[in-house]
């Protein structure tokens, strides 16, 4: 299988709250292994609906494999969908 590689982690984010870092690559989510960033959306939300604990297993930027869990949220109420300008 693959995996997916996190490039970028919103301070304010469920998943910069615990540890997730850019450069983690995320390998499993609930103990399923992950193909591509497709497959990683369409595991989280076979978990359950936003506010569901998602565990991941991740391999670190330092070489480390570990297990966290993020809890999911609905991406409507983390989108800024108001224009700007």
């Amino acid at each position: 299988r693959g995996f997916v590689f996190i490039t970028r982690v919103a301070d304010d984010s469920p998943a910069k709250d615990v540890g997730i870092h850019a450069g983690d690559i995320v390998v499993e989510v609930d103990g399923v292994g992950v193909g591509d960033l497709e497959d990683f959306y369409r595991s989280i939300w076979a978990v359950g609906d936003a506010g569901t604990a998602i565990d991941l297993t991740l391999l670190s930027r330092g070489g480390q494999m570990r297990e966290v869990t993020v809890p999911s949220m609905d991406r409507r109420d983390w989108l800024r969908l108001d224009p700007s300008f």
